[in-house]
């Protein structure tokens, strides 16, 4: 870190380092800002979603349970998944909202997709296996501090290799919580991107993918 003829302060800062069976991924930034295309390359299983070209957001404003949309490529591998979440509707220990990865078969089934759900509740940020229908919770630690709605949480799941991790910390600060799972022998080992929405609308802001 830095500065130049003025004091300053940094947050969110990480170093990672890079997988050793990375499958080439292009560096993508969700296109939310675009006035003509704001939802370009997304593709929705359930509920409804709408985009803000002035806020650069986007949003599900049904929130049921598992709604999706999804983007990105089937080929991708290795990679960090990085974005901002707010609950908007509804925080409470049985209702999230956050990433998926991995994502294959999507469908609009509650559990329709194979891959990884990352999300954070009113309490506890959860990492689940989705399998052909079958939700399992892999991972799961409680936040520094109850989460209510309209409150953003910057939220990054990293796939490498069959390690998921995901990592939670509230915008304006807080202590940063990870939930992290080796899913031995795992069969979800490329695939796409996507948010996900469990029983409260939401809004998620500055996605992005990297390159593991």
């Amino acid at each position: 870190m830095r500065d130049f003829g003025s004091t300053a302060s940094f947050r969110n800062i990480t170093a990672t380092a890079g997988g050793t069976t990375s499958t080439a991924v292009a560096t993508y930034l969700a296109p939310f800002a675009n006035v003509l295309l704001p939802t370009g390359g997304w593709t929705s299983y359930g509920g409804l979603w709408t985009a803000s070209s002035a806020n650069e957001t986007y949003s599900n404003i049904t929130g049921g349970s598992g709604e999706k949309s999804i983007a990105g490529v089937s080929t991708w591998g290795n990679y960090s998944l990085t974005g901002d979440v707010q609950l908007v509707s509804s925080a409470t220990t049985a209702t999230s909202a956050g990433f998926v990865v991995r994502v294959s078969n999507p469908s609009s089934a509650v559990n329709g997709m194979n891959g990884y759900y990352a999300g954070v509740s009113s309490s506890a940020l959860s990492l689940v296996r989705i399998n052909s229908g079958t939700a399992t919770t892999l991972a799961t630690r409680a936040l520094p501090a109850t989460l209510g709605v309209n409150t953003w949480y910057h939220l990054t799941v990293e796939a490498v290799g069959c390690t998921i991790t995901a990592t939670a910390q509230l915008k304006s600060g807080s202590a940063l919580t990870i939930a992290s799972f080796a899913d031995t022998g795992c069969t979800a080992t490329t695939g796409q991107i996507g948010v996900r929405t469990v029983g409260t609308t939401a809004t998620w802001r500055d996605v992005a993918v990297t390159p593991r």
